[in-house]
């Protein structure tokens, strides 16, 4: 007996800019033809490249209804605005929980925005109580075990150990990292403190590309045998020691809230530094929203948490009343 398969609905078509034609605005591929690609371009031009300049072309992320406006006025200034070849250039589908269903969601829960009494209780500080989700704490320890004097000493002194330490207890006493996601870095082997001390003093200070940085990083913290670091263990520390640059990256979290900032994203489970980089900005993006609808997130921590309380499974019965 055969098996039917579920149909796999096709990705959104994707939205591009030029590198050095940014006046011409947003594009669509139009058509490919052997070595050569046609754009349309928001400007009303199509623009043909050979494949040396592919690279010039890069794809975008995009909300979910800007998306749509720009790919339906793209396709009129295309002409094909008549055809309705779906498979072609599918039109993003709307996410079940859009940004204003979250908005929504962060709005009735606290009427006072990030300054609401309740939100800083519950996720930033609790005056005579500390908990494992109270960012301020956290933040102010990872800033003061890991700060680059700190680890300069450390490595100088070959006291890396002292780092790896530091860096199991600063986690530790957060909700960023579970005990499971914490074990890579337990298990360490010492053989390996001073790997790691480096990598984490280039990742929090150093220079140069940060994707480069990040995935030293994640190498220093991959076992050649055992449970492979997760997201949230190779974003943790940045995001406690830079929260107004760097995120913490919860992949379910992420992933649904993709479906409405970047349609065409696919987060997968193994950490990347150009993947990272691209969610930091998906996470820069929802702070300026935020910023745009008269809330003052104060740092990319507050980011993380409104996406996580406004896309948890609770926040659909809010929605629901």
């Amino acid at each position: 007996m055969s098996t039917v398969r579920p149909a796999i609905p096709p990705r959104p078509v994707a939205i591009y800019s030029h590198t050095k034609g940014q006046q011409w605005g947003l594009a669509i591929l139009a058509w490919e033809r052997g070595a050569r690609r046609a754009y349309q371009f928001e400007d009303g031009a199509l623009r043909i490249f050979t494949e040396e300049y592919y690279a010039l072309l890069e794809e975008v992320d995009a909300p979910a209804d800007k998306a749509a406006r720009v790919i339906a006025d793209l396709r009129r200034k295309l002409g094909d605005a008549s055809h309705h070849d779906s498979s072609a250039h599918p039109v993003p589908a709307a996410p079940e929980v859009s940004f204003e269903d979250q908005l929504r969601v962060f709005r009735t829960r606290f009427p006072g925005g990030f300054g609401d009494a309740g939100w800083i209780a519950r996720h930033r500080v609790r005056p005579g109580r500390r908990s494992k989700g109270h960012a301020d704490a956290a933040i102010a320890e990872a800033r003061a075990a890991l700060a680059a004097d700190v680890l300069d000493r450390a490595l100088d002194d070959d006291r890396a150990g002292s780092i790896h330490a530091a860096s199991v207890a600063v986690l530790d006493q957060t909700s960023l990292v579970s005990g499971m996601q914490l074990q890579p870095l337990r298990a360490l082997l010492p053989v390996r403190f001073g790997y790691f001390g480096q990598t984490l003093r280039d990742l929090l200070y150093g220079e140069g590309a940060y994707e480069l940085r990040f995935e030293r990083f994640v190498s220093a913290l991959t076992p050649q045998r055992g449970p492979r670091p997760s997201w949230q263990l190779t974003t943790a520390l940045p995001a406690l020691v830079a929260p107004e640059e760097q995120v913490c990256v919860r992949p379910n979290t992420f992933r649904e809230q993709a479906k409405w900032m970047a349609p065409r994203l696919v987060l997968g489970t193994t950490p990347s530094g150009a993947m990272y980089v691209r969610l930091a900005e998906m996470a820069r993006a929802v702070q300026t929203a935020l910023e745009g609808e008269g809330l003052s997130p104060r740092d990319l921590m507050d980011v993380h948490d409104f996406m996580v309380m406004s896309l948890a499974p609770s926040a659909r019965d809010v929605l629901a009343n």
